[in-house]
């Protein structure tokens, strides 16, 4: 009896350790993932022109030119950082047939 409790105990650690070993470290399909990131950086680029648009309607409406300069300077340098980011994310994107299998 006791064998027997040590032997299904075994089988289920066997069990686990192999359901370990098959799941992904990460949701997301490795040959997806610089899409998923090409998504991030154009919604952040979007945000970061939309913003940059209203502080300058904003700063010709209460006329203050400097710090408009200031707030746009670093949406730029942003804008400018996520468009590299893009390009590379860009170059790594790999294209799946639609015959291929899912990742999951």
């Amino acid at each position: 009896r006791q064998r027997e409790q040590s032997i299904g105990l075994a089988w289920i650690y066997v069990g686990l350790l192999r359901y370990h070993l098959l799941v992904p470290s990460s949701p997301i399909d490795p040959g997806l993932k610089p899409t998923s990131k090409v998504q991030q950086h154009t919604a952040i680029i979007d945000a970061a022109t939309k913003k940059l648009v209203v502080t300058g309607w904003d700063s010709r409406i209460n006329e203050e030119i400097m710090e408009e300069a200031i707030n746009s300077n670093s949406l730029l340098h942003g804008i400018e950082h996520s468009y590299k980011k893009k390009e590379a994310q860009l170059l790594k994107k790999v294209e799946r047939p639609s015959s291929a299998p899912s990742f999951l």
